[in-house]
């Protein structure tokens, strides 16, 4: 769901909601899951609980260029800092294998992906690539001079290991 500002404030997004609810209940769903970006207190109002996120920091004076060091440091994975709009179709196929055996996840189609990628420009792209040259994970960074921030990521191969090894690379 997503308001332009100009629509704002006019009590589009909950009759939305509520029209969306009724129309699912009624064809006998019983959760419903809203993803949003924006304050949750807004959503808590409309009845939603409020689910963690998954987000990690690294804090520390020079966040941005120890990260990159310790990401180029393991001699199994290259990184590459790629430009998120030509690579659009890499992310989406990465994140679909990595989120193909979840019994929940985010759709994310081509409209989505293209909001998602002009969203916070300031951020960087990378994909982690195995020797042989095929990319084995993509993560998205948000840095300042103090954290970085994981924003995304995803494997090609949704599998423990693969998951510790990103995350060993990152932090």
């Amino acid at each position: 769901m997503h308001t332009v500002p100009e629509f704002r404030g006019h009590g589009f997004a909950p009759q939305l909601i509520e029209w969306v609810e009724r129309d699912q209940q009624e064809q006998g769903v019983a959760l419903s899951l809203l993803y949003s970006d924006i304050a949750p207190a807004y959503y808590e109002r409309l009845g939603y609980f409020v689910c963690p996120g998954w987000e990690a920091e690294i804090v520390t004076a020079s966040a941005f260029a120890t990260a990159r060091e310790l990401l180029q440091s393991s001699p199994k994975v290259e990184l590459e800092k790629i430009s998120r709009f030509e690579k659009r179709e890499t992310l989406a196929r990465i994140y679909d294998n990595h989120h193909a055996s979840m019994e929940i996840s985010i759709d994310r189609d081509e409209t989505y992906w293209d909001f998602l990628l002009a969203k916070q420009p300031e951020d960087e792209f990378y994909l982690l690539n195995e020797s042989s040259g095929n990319p084995a994970a993509y993560v998205r960074l948000q840095a300042d001079s103090e954290r970085l921030l994981i924003r995304d990521f995803a494997l090609a191969r949704n599998d423990v290991a693969g998951w510790n090894g990103l995350l060993a690379r990152i932090v």
